[in-house]
């Protein structure tokens, strides 16, 4: 189970310390968890400055807690009890610090990775298409192409008619981009019957053949196999 209000207190209350080690942070919460527990924690982008946007972090204490006192820490001190935490549970692994906000390209190449890692230890194409639409509230682009694949990849596997006896290997954005258009069609029909075909045809493979034609637009070379009448 994840604590995320708890963990949000604590960067809260020693953001200062804290915030150099966040991506270590974000990238420990497991990739099964949504973005909508913990998206108060996520970094944004600044629109005027073009960086990571830097939180606003709570006002030190007026005075220090009774622990944190000269005289308490001088005995602690001098009873020379050990207050060594054991490490069994605890990587060992070094972390980098990030002191400096991260510029635009940075902190989109960080959710690109996250998107990625998600898909392919889960295959949970929800929650990774849940990162993609709270990066963009951030201010964060250069994600449209990743939420495109993703929503088609989404209704491939949750609109797709089911093959029965069939094993629906989980799908990821490597093997998905790895796919020719001919053979992404075939995946949408493949459980498609006479009386779905031409269901399927429209509401599946019509939607997929659009995008890819869009993205040829946009790239300033539109191929006419992308085209509905040279695929279906």
């Amino acid at each position: 189970m994840e604590y995320f209000a708890a963990a949000k207190v604590v960067l809260e209350k020693h953001g200062p310390a804290l915030w150099p080690y966040r991506f270590a942070i974000f990238d420990s919460i497991p990739e099964h968890s949504s973005p909508e527990e913990y998206r108060d924690v996520l970094p944004g982008l600044d629109p005027v400055s073009d960086i990571e946007q830097k939180p606003t972090f709570s006002v030190p204490r007026p005075e220090p807690d009774w622990t944190e006192q000269k005289d308490i820490q001088d005995s602690l001190l001098k009873s020379q009890v050990s207050f060594t935490v054991g490490q069994t549970s605890i990587s060992s692994t070094p972390v980098t610090p990030q002191y400096d906000a991260l510029p635009a390209e940075q902190l989109l190449s960080w959710y690109r990775e996250r998107i990625n890692m998600i898909m392919s230890t889960t295959g949970m194409v929800d929650v990774a298409f849940s990162l993609v639409q709270h990066a963009a509230s951030q201010g964060v682009v250069g994600l449209d192409e990743i939420g495109e694949d993703l929503s088609l990849i989404s209704r491939l596997v949750y609109d797709t008619p089911s093959l029965e006896g069939v094993n629906q290997d989980e799908w990821t954005l490597e093997r998905w981009k790895s796919l020719q258009p001919l053979d992404v069609v075939r995946a949408y029909l493949a459980g498609s019957g006479p009386e779905s075909i031409s269901h399927d045809i429209t509401h599946l493979v019509r939607p997929y053949l659009y995008v890819l034609e869009a993205r040829a637009e946009r790239a300033g070379h539109p191929d006419p196999i992308t085209s509905t009448t040279s695929v279906v």
